[in-house]
């Protein structure tokens, strides 16, 4: 799955077609996702997904190198406890 990568606050226009593909992606695979990256950018991230209706199932505290957000798609059963 592609990286997201966060600038001033946002999503990067350079990384708006990954989101659109990420948002495309979920729609139709069903499964829960995972991100990491560290927290300030996962939470633009998160809201970015949260307002094409996709849910992050969970979070893992890391940097990504170069501002970014890593996503992944989890088994069923690790995405149990979805994130409000």
């Amino acid at each position: 799955m592609p990286d997201l990568i966060i600038t001033d606050g946002a999503v990067s226009p350079t990384s708006i077609r990954n989101l659109d593909l990420i948002v495309w992606a979920s729609e139709r695979i069903g499964l829960p996702l995972g991100m990491t990256g560290a927290t300030p950018n996962r939470a633009v991230a998160r809201d970015a997904l949260k307002a094409k209706n996709i849910t992050v199932a969970e979070e893992s505290d890391m940097v990504v190198p170069g501002a970014g957000v890593k996503l992944r798609w989890l088994a069923p059963l690790e995405g149990s406890n979805l994130l409000q």
